[in-house]
């Protein structure tokens, strides 16, 4: 096996999900912000920005949240990195 597949394949083990942060990490900060709203009901779209502490490290978690005129969402994930 050749060094660089090696590192490539011990970084791939050692690397986390963002389910994974998510769920088992501790959030330090969660804050949204409306991006568009509905002038005549409820809904729109909002970002959410959480940092999260998981094993000792720091993670930035971004989503894309848009909210249908019933209040239901839709959730998508835009940014995920360890915070250096």
């Amino acid at each position: 096996m050749n060094d660089s597949f090696k590192l490539d394949l011990e970084e791939a083990l050692d690397s986390v999900t963002c389910d994974e942060v998510l769920r088992d990490g501790e959030t330090l900060e969660d804050s949204g912000e409306y991006d568009i709203y509905y002038s005549d009901c409820p809904g729109g779209e909002f970002t959410q920005l959480k940092i999260v502490k998981y094993k000792g490290k720091l993670y930035i978690y971004k989503e894309k949240v848009i909210e249908d005129r019933e209040l239901n969402q839709k959730r998508e994930c835009v940014v995920f990195y360890e915070l250096n």
